[in-house]
C-alpha cells in the first residue's frame, strides 16, 4: 500500500518553466526580420511559436526552447518560406501531442527532467519503451496454501522498468479467485506481495495466468504453482524468546579474551570501585557518548557504561562531572526502567537495567558475553533473519504500544546484542525519540530514516536484514531472489509501519524452509 505524499515527508516535484512573453516575442522577432531583411510581419510565428510552447508545457518534463528557437531563426536567416517554417512548427506540435500520450506510461521515470530537445526525448522515451517491452512483470515466487480455514494463493511480482505497470485480471485453472484485487498499479521498480483468497480444486497444482498493461499494450505471463498443505501456527509463540541457532553457538570466550586483552595498560583501584563497589575487568568498546567495560561487583558480571565527558579512560577515573552527563543517565535510565516493564510481560529481547547512579555517573546493564549482530553478519540464513526481525520488531512495537517511544532511532547490529542463551536484546536508547519530533535526531548514515515514527526502526530493519543474510554494505539489491527482498524493498520505501511489517514477516516465516 502506498502512503501519501504527505506520509511520506515527501511533495510532487515541482517543474520550473521559462515563461513565454508575448509582447518581448514579438519586439525580438521583428527585430530578428528587419536584421535579415524580411518584409512578413512574425505576428504570426511568435503566435505559433507560444502555441507550441504551451502544449510542451503541459508534458510532465521541460523541454528547451532554446534548440527549437535557434533551429526558427537560422530558416528566418537562410529565407525560408514562412509556410514551411510553419510546417516544420506543426510536425513539433504532433510530436508533442504523441509524446502527450505516451510519457503517462512513464510518470516516474520522465517525471519534472528537462531535455535540450524533442528529438533527445524522443531517444530516451524509445529506449525506455524498448527496455519495458524486453523485461516485462516478474513473478518472482508463488505460494498456494490449502489450510482448513480459507485457502490462499500468495505470489510477489516486481516491476523491474521504467514504465507504470497495471495488473488487470488473474485467471486460474484449478483454483477460483473469490476477492479478486483487480486493478493494481506498479510503480517502476517496485515489488509486492499479493494475497488472493482462492478456492481450491483437488489438483496439487495451479495454473495461473496474470493480465497485465505495460506501455499500451495489454500482456500476460503465466506460472505453475504446487498447492501446499500446512497447518498454521503463530509464529510469535513458536520463536519469541527461543535462542536463533546461529546466535546460540557462537563462542563466548572468545568475546570475553577480546574483552580482557583490551584493558587499558594502567591500572588501579578506581574512583568508580571506591565508589560503587564495581571493579572494572575489561573494555567492551565505546560509541558516541560512552565507554563501556566489563565489571564485576561480587559475582555480578555486568556492562558498565560510563559517558566519555565525566571519564579518563587512560587513568581509569573520573573528571569533572558534567551536568550534560547526568542528563544522558538520567533520561536512558528513565526509559530502562519503562523498557523493563516488557521483560515483565515475558519479552526477553530488551536489555536489563542491573545498576545506575545519576550523579555519579554511570550505569550497569546485562552483561551479553556472546557480542552483538555484527559476529554474524553474512552467515544467517533468511530464516534466522526472519526469526531475530520477528523478535526485535515485536518487542519494537510493545515499546511502541507502552507510550514508552516513538522510535528507537538508532537501529544496527551494533546496537542488538546477544544474551547467553543465544537471544538477540535490544539495547541503546539514547536516541529514542520520546516526544514531539523536531528534526535533530541523529543515527548512523545506513541505517538512518529521518522520519517521526516507527517507520524509521522498520528502514533501519530492513538494512540489518540485508547484513544479517549479505554481509555488512551489502545492498538491497542483493537479496534479489530471496524470499525477503519484497519485504526489504517496501521497508527501504518507508511504505509500512512496524505492525504490517512484522505481520509480513510472519507469513513468511510460514513458508521459509
Amino acid at each position: 500500500m502506498h502512503q501519501s505524499n504527505d506520509e511520506k515527508g515527501s511533495t510532487k516535484k515541482r517543474i520550473y518553466r521559462p515563461t513565454w512573453n508575448y509582447e518581448k516575442k514579438i519586439e525580438e522577432y521583428e527585430e530578428i526580420f528587419r536584421l535579415y531583411k524580411r518584409k512578413e510581419n512574425p505576428y504570426e510565428l511568435v503566435f505559433k511559436l507560444g502555441h507550441l510552447h504551451r502544449a510542451s508545457s503541459r508534458l510532465p518534463v521541460v523541454i528547451d526552447f532554446t534548440l527549437i528557437e535557434q533551429e526558427i531563426r537560422k530558416r528566418v536567416r537562410e529565407g525560408e518560406d514562412l509556410g514551411k517554417i510553419y510546417g516544420y512548427i506543426s510536425d513539433l506540435l504532433r510530436e508533442i501531442n504523441k509524446l502527450k500520450k505516451e510519457l503517462p506510461f512513464f510518470s516516474e521515470f520522465f517525471s519534472g527532467r528537462t531535455f535540450e530537445s524533442i528529438d533527445n526525448l524522443k531517444r530516451e522515451l524509445e529506449g525506455a519503451k524498448a527496455e519495458a517491452r524486453r523485461k516485462g512483470l516478474l513473478i518472482r515466487w508463488a505460494k498456494c496454501i490449502r489450510t482448513e480455514g480459507e485457502s490462499q494463493l500468495e505470489l510477489e511480482v516486481e516491476n523491474p522498468t521504467k514504465a507504470d505497470i497495471k495488473l488487470t485480471k488473474m485467471v486460474g485453472e484449478g483454483a477460483y479467485i473469490i476477492s479478486p484485487l483487480f486493478p493494481i498499479s506498479l510503480a517502476p521498480d517496485e515489488v509486492r506481495v499479493l494475497r488472493i483468497p482462492v478456492e481450491l480444486e483437488e489438483s496439487k497444482t495451479v495454473s495461473l495466468q496474470l493480465h497485465y498493461e505495460l506501455v499500451g499494450e495489454v500482456r500476460q505471463t503465466s506460472i505453475q504453482v504446487d498447492v501446499e498443505e500446512i497447518e498454521i501456527v503463530d509464529p510469535i509463540s513458536l520463536y519469541l524468546n527461543r535462542p536463533v541457532r546461529v546466535l546460540e553457538t557462537l563462542d563466548e570466550s572468545e568475546w570475553m579474551f577480546k574483552a580482557i586483552t583490551r584493558m587499558p595498560t594502567f591500572t588501579k583501584a578506581s574512583s568508580l570501585t571506591e565508589a560503587t563497589g564495581w571493579i572494572i575487568e575489561g573494555f567492551l568498546g565505546e560509541g558516541g557518548f560512552y565507554y563501556t567495560y566489563l565489571a564485576r561487583k561480587k559475582d555480578t558480571l555486568g556492562a558498565l557504561r560510563i559517558p566519555k565527558n565525566s571519564w579518563d579512560h587512560e587513568k581509569l577515573e573520573f573528571k569533572k562531572i558534567d551536568q550534560l552527563s547526568r542528563k544522558r543517565i538520567r533520561e536512558e535510565v528513565e526509559i530502562l526502567h519503562k523498557v523493563s516493564k516488557i521483560r515483565d510481560e515475558g519479552v526477553e529481547h530488551v536489555i536489563k537495567l542491573i545498576d545506575a547512579n545519576e550523579e555519579i555517573p554511570y550505569m550497569v546493564l546485562e552483561y551479553c558475553p556472546k557480542g552483538d549482530l555484527t559476529r554474524v553478519c553474512g552467515r544467517v540464513s533468511e530464516k534466522e533473519a526472519l526469526i531475530i526481525l520477528l523478535q526485535i520488531g515485536y518487542t519494537l512495537e510493545k515499546c511502541y504500544e507502552r507510550g514508552i517511544f516513538h522510535k528507537h532511532g538508532d537501529l544496527k547490529p551494533e546496537n542488538i546484542l546477544i544474551d547467553k542463551e543465544g537471544r538477540p536484546v535490544l539495547t541503546d536508547f539514547g536516541t529514542a525519540l520520546t516526544g514531539p519530533y523536531t528534526g535533530e535526531m541523529g543515527g548512523t548514515a545506513r541505517y538512518f530514516c529521518d522520519v517521526p515514527d516507527d517507520r524509521a526502526d522498520v528502514y533501519a530493519l530492513g538494512r540489518v536484514a540485508v547484513d544479517l543474510v549479505k554481509g555488512r554494505e551489502a545492498s538491497e539489491k542483493s537479496l534479489k531472489g530471496s524470499l525477503l527482498y519484497g519485504l526489504v524493498h517496501r521497508a527501504m520505501k518507508k511504505e509500512i509501519r512496524m505492525g504490517e511489517f512484522l505481520d509480513e514477516v510472519k507469513r513468511l516465516l510460514i513458508y521459509v524452509k
